[in-house]
C-alpha cells in the first residue's frame, strides 16, 4: 500500500488481479484507488518524510559543533596566502604601471633612437598579425570587434586521404593518438564530448620525479554544431592560459588542441573526481560528512577568486550553479 495509508485498508489489496509474468498482455502495473482522506494521509506522510530528510541532510552537512582544530588552522593559513598573494600581485602591477609611466616620460635623444623605436614598432605590429590577412590580429591581441585568429593544428596520416570508417572516434586503453597521447582511461561522456586519461609521450613532469605527464583528452563529437562551440570554448581557453595565472586563479588550464581523426581535441591538465560525484559517493556509501561549513566556504572562496579572475578579463561565467 502507498506510504501513510493504514493496515486497515488491506481490502484494496484483495480486489487487485495477480501478477502474470507468463502473460504477455501484463500491464506491468496496478492500480489503487484511494479516498479523499486516505489520499490527503499519504501527502501528509511524503511531506513528513521529506522534512525528516532535510533535518538529517542538514545536520550531516553541519557536522559536529566543534570543528577540527587542525582544519581551521589550515584554512586560515590558506586565507593569509592568498591575502598576500593578492598584495603582492597589487604591488607588482603598480610598479610596471610606474615603470611604463617613467618611460613614456623619457624623449628621443636622437634621430637613430627614433628610427629604432619605429623599427621595433613595426616588428612588434608584424608579430600581432597574420601574413596573409594583415588586418587581423593574432588571439588576445585585439580590441572588441576586431578580427582575431589562431592556429589549428590538423594531424593526419601522410599519402592517406578520404574519410574515417565511422563518425565516432572510439579510444581504447594502450592506443595512442596524434602520435602523442596514450590512453589509459575513459574519464566520462557528455552531451557533447568524451574524455580519456592519457599520458602525454613528449613531455616530463618535474612534480612527478621527471615522469611523463598526465593529461586529460577532451574528444569533441563529430558533428558541426559541436565543432563550432568548441571552438568558442578554445578561444576563451586560449585567453585565460595567455595570462600565465591560471593555476593561481583555480581555473583549468588548456595544455593543447588539435584536429585529428574528423574531431578536434581538447587537452587540459588532469583534475580528480568532480565535487558532485565525490559528495555523491559519500552519500551512497553512509561515509562521514566532508562537506562542512569550514570547507564549503574554502571551496566557495576558490570560485570566487576564479570569478574574479575571468571577469578582470571581460568574460562572464554564464552557467554558474548554486
Amino acid at each position: 500500500l502507498p506510504f501513510g495509508v493504514d493496515g486497515q485498508s488491506n481490502q484494496l489489496l484483495d480486489a487487485i488481479p495477480a501478477w502474470d509474468e507468463n502473460d504477455s498482455n501484463e500491464a506491468g502495473y496496478r492500480i489503487i484507488r484511494l479516498t479523499k482522506i486516505q489520499l490527503l494521509r499519504v501527502e501528509r506522510a511524503f511531506e513528513w518524510m521529506i522534512n525528516q530528510l532535510k533535518v538529517n541532510s542538514e545536520k550531516r552537512l553541519n557536522g559536529p559543533a566543534d570543528c577540527d582544530s587542525n582544519f581551521e588552522r589550515e584554512l586560515q593559513a590558506a586565507e593569509k596566502l592568498l591575502d598576500d598573494e593578492e598584495r603582492r600581485v597589487s604591488a607588482a602591477q603598480n610598479t610596471v604601471h610606474a615603470s611604463a609611466s617613467k618611460s613614456s616620460s623619457i624623449k628621443s635623444g636622437s634621430n637613430n633612437d627614433v628610427d629604432l623605436s619605429k623599427a621595433a614598432s613595426t616588428d612588434s605590429l608584424a608579430h600581432c598579425t597574420h601574413p596573409d590577412f594583415p588586418g587581423v590580429k593574432a588571439a588576445g591581441e585585439g580590441e572588441m570587434g576586431d578580427l582575431e585568429y589562431f592556429h589549428l593544428p590538423i594531424i593526419f596520416k601522410s599519402h592517406v586521404t578520404g574519410f574515417e570508417p565511422t563518425k565516432d572516434l572510439v579510444l581504447e586503453p594502450g592506443n595512442v593518438i596524434a602520435g602523442q597521447y596514450l590512453i589509459e582511461s575513459e574519464l566520462g561522456s557528455a552531451a557533447f564530448s568524451t574524455a580519456y586519461k592519457c599520458i602525454n609521450l613528449n613531455s616530463s613532469d618535474p612534480d612527478n620525479g621527471g615522469q611523463n605527464e598526465e593529461v586529460c583528452l577532451k574528444v569533441i563529437k563529430n558533428t558541426k554544431d559541436f565543432f563550432d562551440q568548441s571552438l568558442d570554448e578554445i578561444k576563451i581557453l586560449e585567453l585565460l592560459r595567455q595570462t600565465g595565472k591560471c593555476q593561481e586563479n583555480h581555473v583549468v588550464e588548456m595544455k593543447s588542441f588539435f584536429y585529428h581523426r574528423e574531431h578536434l581535441v581538447i587537452v587540459t591538465e588532469l583534475l580528480r573526481q568532480n565535487l558532485f560525484e565525490f559528495g555523491k559517493f559519500i552519500l551512497d556509501n553512509d561515509e562521514e560528512p566532508y562537506f562542512t561549513i569550514p570547507r564549503l566556504a574554502y571551496i566557495t572562496r576558490q570560485c570566487l577568486i576564479s570569478l574574479r579572475f575571468v571577469h578582470s578579463l571581460s568574460l562572464v561565467h554564464s552557467d554558474v550553479k548554486p
